[in-house]
């Protein structure tokens, strides 16, 4: 295959994911302890990886994600709950 093949089965197989979204800042896009159905790949923007402290239940940052980042394989890749919470902290573009 060429390049130009290769990157035109790649917008394909992107373009049958569902597509790109635009978050807002504040919004959780995983929870921690949930079992997560999809990944996402940070496009543009920044998203914030969070763990509950469950001695007073607040949550600690754990890790800034920014562009060309992914979320949530851990969960799908490992068929366990999310580890983290993670909240998107600027305007994000995610895939």
């Amino acid at each position: 295959m060429s390049d130009d093949e290769d990157e035109l089965q790649m917008d394909f197989s992107l373009d049958q994911s569902g597509g790109d979204a635009h978050e807002l800042m504040g919004e959780v896009i995983l929870e921690q302890g949930s079992m997560a159905d999809q990944m996402y790949f940070v496009c543009h923007g920044k998203v914030e990886e969070l763990t509950n402290l469950e001695e007073n239940e607040t949550e600690e940052s754990l890790l800034d994600l920014q562009t060309y980042n992914s979320v949530g394989e851990i969960s799908i890749l490992c068929n366990i709950p999310d580890p983290y919470t993670v909240q998107v902290s600027e305007l994000s573009r995610l895939l």
